[in-house]
């Protein structure tokens, strides 16, 4: 069906067409500059689309491939980074899809590498909620998490413990016990892993 422009505007970065039937396309601004439309102009969305494909398919694509240089991206993330940008779910899916396939994003790279750069500064509990966050499975999490060596997650906390005591000398009463120890459990540590490691440290002061 035929229906008519009744304004044209930018929301969030992506293009709001809102048509006089009360429907509303959005368009990547992208897309908009060569497939431009006015108000009063008609417009059919699936003809606008048929016309628009290749410019979508290829603009985001572009937007893609920048997103990955500036830095590695997961699945989910250049996903969400193309929703953002008004492209449709379809053209996402044949954009991340090629890209997954020859390897340009591979989320058991990804995490695998995030895992092993950041297991002695993060507890694995932190590491797997920034995966979560990132939308790594949870399979290709566990699996990364595999590689983590427990002695460095035990380096890690011992430091930690270490520093809290020094920031803290009069640890005595098990109001201040409790309140050492959950500092530990924040940072993504069981209780009894962060009592323990407290202790040891209090011993060595």
């Amino acid at each position: 069906m035929t229906d008519k422009v009744v304004a044209v505007d930018t929301v969030y970065g992506v293009m709001r067409i809102t048509l006089l039937s009360g429907q509303a396309m959005t368009v990547p601004k992208a897309v908009f500059r060569l497939h431009p439309l006015k108000v009063g102009e008609s417009v059919r969305e699936e003809t606008y689309w048929q016309a628009a494909a290749k410019a979508e398919y290829e603009q985001g694509m572009q937007k893609a491939v920048r997103a990955l240089t500036a830095r590695e991206r997961t699945q989910k993330e250049l996903e969400r980074s193309l929703q953002r940008s008004g492209y449709r779910e379809d053209t996402i899916a044949r954009i991340v899809g090629y890209l997954v396939e020859r390897r340009y994003v591979d989320d058991e790279r990804y995490a695998n590498q995030l895992a092993q750069n950041r297991q002695r500064k993060h507890s694995a509990r932190r590491i797997t909620q920034t995966m979560q966050q990132k939308g790594i499975e949870r399979s290709t999490i566990d699996s990364a998490l595999a590689h983590v060596e427990e002695s460095a997650q035990q380096e890690l906390l011992d430091d930690l413990a270490r520093k809290y005591v020094r920031r803290h000398p009069d640890i005595s009463t098990p109001q201040e016990r409790n309140k050492a120890i959950a500092s530990l459990v924040r940072r993504g540590f069981d209780f009894s892993s962060a009592r323990e490691a407290l202790r040891k440290a209090q011993e060595d002061i």
